[in-house]
């Protein structure tokens, strides 16, 4: 079997533009292209329609691809890869190399190796949630990270506020810290003057300007008034391990679920009230107090916000599914209620409507017969 040249073949000659129908990267390869579009045209002589069916798919925008020359046109066509326009630029029909599928990939700009979207996004999200700012390339032979850009389009909205956060947290100096209580960044700004000892214990002392939160810049703690920062950690530690102490079957103190103080109960019930920010909790179990209409409070046993060591403390599993089918009770029955109520209130509207006119006439019937006895 012969092979022609680019310009011998006579079909090609006569039917489709050299120029318009070949890319220029695979002109050196034409004569293996003639030789596999004659095969082509054997095999679907018997019909012109599937001639020309055959001579579309064989060159469409001047890319060369058909499902019946696969084997010939293989290692032309599917290594260097088909274009697609996409959003970005050009894709390529590529092999991805995490799970080996080929699909339309726009190759990672650092190593201009192919990774699908889906396994580079999985990949992305798995490096957000260990906390990295700096994420690698996904192709172990490379060193190089991936640029911000490539992150961010591959992300999800929830990663890409945690991604922003750690990023942002590692470009920050140590100059820069955020809040312990809402996490707003805050840079300490050193003064050129020399301090007084008054202004110099409190040059650490921060206030948050979103949640009002006063902290020490130097230890990152809570602001601790009068103590320096190596005593104060030194009395947290100790602090915390005394509160967990159980004497006289309570612990020893409580912190508040808002702005973490601790608290201790001398006497009386286990509503507690915090002080410094008027946050009502449980001194048992810690939590805050919440309360819903038709659906209990703290001190419910029955209800979802009720208190974890009122209603089986030692079976926590059994404790949340008696709750919650009571809870999905509720919510099952209370529309029903209300729509009974409105049906209800129906009925004794139209029953109104008719009782209360014959009532009316009744009762001016009987005053007319009283007036009318004889006395």
């Amino acid at each position: 079997m012969s092979i022609h040249p680019p310009n011998s073949c006579p079909y090609l000659k006569k039917q489709i533009p050299f120029r318009t129908c070949v890319d220029t990267r695979v002109a050196n390869s034409l004569n293996y292209f003639c030789e596999c579009y004659s095969i082509a045209l054997m095999l679907v002589r018997d019909s012109h329609s599937r001639v020309d069916d055959a001579h579309h798919n064989f060159f469409p925008s001047g890319l060369i691809f058909n499902r019946t020359l696969t084997m010939y046109s293989e290692d032309i066509t599917l290594r260097p890869g088909r274009r697609i326009a996409g959003e970005f630029g050009p894709l390529l029909v590529l092999s991805c190399r995490v799970c080996l599928e080929e699909k339309p990939i726009k190759p990672l700009s650092c190593c201009k190796k192919a990774v699908c979207e889906e396994c580079l996004r999985r990949y992305l999200s798995s490096q957000v949630q260990l906390g990295q700012a700096d994420i690698k390339c996904p192709i172990t032979e490379c060193s190089e990270h991936l640029d911000e850009t490539t992150v961010l389009y591959n992300l999800p909205h929830d990663d890409i506020i945690k991604y922003k956060y750690f990023l942002e947290l590692s470009r920050i100096d140590s100059s820069t810290k955020p809040c312990p209580q809402c996490k707003h960044f805050t840079t300490f700004r050193r003064r050129g003057h020399i301090p007084t000892p008054a202004k110099l214990e409190n040059k650490y002392k921060i206030q948050c300007p979103s949640c009002q939160f006063v902290w020490c810049f130097k230890c990152h703690s809570p602001w601790h008034e009068g103590v320096n920062c190596k005593e104060y950690k030194k009395g947290d530690k100790l602090l915390r391990h005394w509160a967990n102490e159980i004497e006289h079957g309570q612990r020893n103190a409580q912190k508040c679920p808002k702005c973490k103080i601790h608290i201790q109960r001398t006497e009386g019930c286990d509503h507690m009230t915090c002080s410094q920010c008027n946050t009502n909790f449980c001194y048992r179990c810690g939590e805050r107090y919440r309360q819903l209409r038709f659906f209990g409070d703290h001190t419910s046993n029955l209800s979802i916000f009720g208190c974890k060591y009122r209603y089986l403390p030692e079976r926590p599993h059994l404790r949340r599914l008696v709750r919650g089918s009571v809870c999905a009770g509720k919510l099952l029955i209370t529309p029903l209620i209300l729509v009974l109520g409105l049906a209800l209130g129906a009925v004794a509207v139209v029953v109104g409507l008719f009782v209360f006119p014959i009532y009316c006439l009744c009762k001016k019937q009987r005053k007319r017969s009283r007036t009318g006895m004889p006395w």
